[in-house]
């Protein structure tokens, strides 16, 4: 499938967009992730369906993908995380408008947030 994956990548090479995420909160079992989808010009991509799947590095039989989000005006979408244990995540992201789409994989560390899990 080497032939499949090099024209996607070379059509996502053509598209432009670029994806950022950032771990938004995080507690065992409870969190989420602040995605961004931008175009070429660093410029927001708006109304794109996001949807993100992780797990923890070591632990792929995990990954449970999140509900599609709709991205804002500024680009972003808040998606549910459920991390079980701190550490490194791989973070694999699909964003989406009309027939573009564009895949990412990310690693994030994830660090509960200790405040969060007291008030619970």
């Amino acid at each position: 499938k080497w032939d499949e994956h090099k024209a996607k990548l070379e059509k996502q090479a053509e598209l432009g967009w670029g994806v950022g995420c950032e771990v938004a909160s995080a507690t065992s079992g409870k969190g989420s992730l602040r995605v961004r989808v931008t175009d070429r010009d660093s410029k927001p991509v708006a109304n794109a369906r996001v949807r993100v799947s992780a797990f923890q590095a070591g632990w792929p039989n995990e990954a449970r993908p999140s509900a599609v989000v709709v991205t804002d005006d500024d680009g972003v979408a808040v998606c549910e995380f459920s991390p079980m244990r701190e550490g490194k995540w791989i973070v694999d992201v699909s964003a989406s408008r009309g027939s573009d789409v564009f895949d990412a994989r990310l690693e994030r560390d994830v660090w509960f947030d200790v405040a969060a899990a007291q008030k619970e």
